[in-house]
């Protein structure tokens, strides 16, 4: 589950929008949609990508569609799939306006980790549709991705080898205008599905990187490290460590605040677990904080 730049959502409001479009998009959707991407923006949900799953016959499939959900109607509507249909291991990010995919493959294992595609709309009731861009530069599963209104900033993923796992440290910038990708400084230790984040100060426009994982003896380990682009020197440098970072924890920013959150079971809808804030890093001060439960109701994504 992503969210827009411009949502502004309790955790509260983030599960219940969440579940509702789920439900009224999925609910009664003939097969079981999986590894899909939710992304939430004020008025609408987005869910794309993923294949269909017969339980029955324990077959996949393509989808007929993806959906856009409209939150104060309650209205699920079918889009076109972003081609092809059917892609897995994705690297997607959203911004005000827009949805970026990148790389990934189908469900049956055909790599299109050279795609890069646009979706382009301005409200719900005015869908404008997929729009191809450049290829990238090497197929990609699972990059670390976002954008802002005019650049998309590509890090890190793994390709599948003759059948091994490579995983990347590259780092790849593209302009909107000039359309053309530029390499830029790599990111090492090689990761997975870090999450890149932008942050302007002033005119100036600050990149992150927080956790993802690397292979260590062919098991997935978490990235505990936060690390900061100098563009002036094309260069990475470590701002700061995550304490305690798993595997399971998810990682999420609000303005200039970045979130650790653990997985809690919820009581009332089990198939839908709670995400618990545990602890906050604060880019401005640069201090973490550890929150407390009475915290939580006031920590957003």
């Amino acid at each position: 589950m992503l969210s827009a730049p411009n949502v502004d959502l309790s955790d509260e409001q983030t599960a219940e929008i969440t579940y509702s479009a789920q439900m009224n998009c999925l609910g009664d959707y003939p097969y079981k949609r999986r590894r899909y991407a939710l992304i939430i923006f004020p008025n609408s949900v987005f869910i794309i990508g993923g294949y269909d799953f017969d339980a029955k016959n324990k077959t996949r499939s393509r989808p007929l569609h993806d959906f856009i959900y409209d939150i104060d109607k309650k209205e699920c509507q079918p889009i076109v799939s972003f081609p092809p249909p059917g892609r897995v291991a994705f690297g997607v990010a959203p911004s005000e306006r827009y949805i970026i995919v990148i790389g990934g493959q189908t469900f049956d294992n055909i790599k299109v980790g050279f795609e890069v595609t646009i979706l382009c709309w301005i409200s719900v009731n005015f869908y404008v549709g997929w729009e191809k861009f450049p290829s990238y530069p090497h197929p990609v599963l699972a990059p670390g991705v976002t954008f802002t209104e005019n650049q998309v900033i590509v890090i890190g993923g793994f390709d599948i080898v003759v059948g091994e796992t490579d995983m990347l440290s590259s780092h790849y910038q593209l302009n909107f205008q000039e359309k053309v990708w530029h390499r830029r400084a790599d990111l090492n230790p090689a990761r997975a599905r870090t999450l890149v984040i932008c942050i302007y100060n002033g005119d100036d426009l600050e990149i992150y990187t927080a956790g993802g994982y690397m292979l260590m003896n062919g098991k997935a380990q978490a990235i505990d490290k936060i690390h900061a682009y100098d563009a002036k020197k094309d260069q990475w440098n470590k701002l700061t460590d995550i304490p305690d970072l798993r595997m399971d924890h998810a990682i999420t920013v609000a303005q200039t605040k970045l979130i650790i959150s653990e997985e809690m079971p919820n009581l009332d809808e089990p198939v839908h677990p709670i995400m618990n804030p545990i602890r906050m890093y604060d880019f401005e001060s640069g201090a973490w904080k550890k929150i407390e439960n009475e915290d939580n109701q006031n920590v957003q994504n």
